[in-house]
C-alpha cells in the first residue's frame, strides 16, 4: 500500500518537475 502510495507520489513530481522545466523554456 505504501509502495502505492510512494509511486503516485514520484510520478506527481515528475509532472511537477516536467512543468516548471517547460515553464522555464
Amino acid at each position: 500500500m505504501s509502495g502505492f502510495t510512494l509511486l503516485i507520489i514520484v510520478t506527481l513530481s515528475c509532472k511537477e518537475t516536467s512543468l516548471s522545466v517547460s515553464l522555464v523554456i
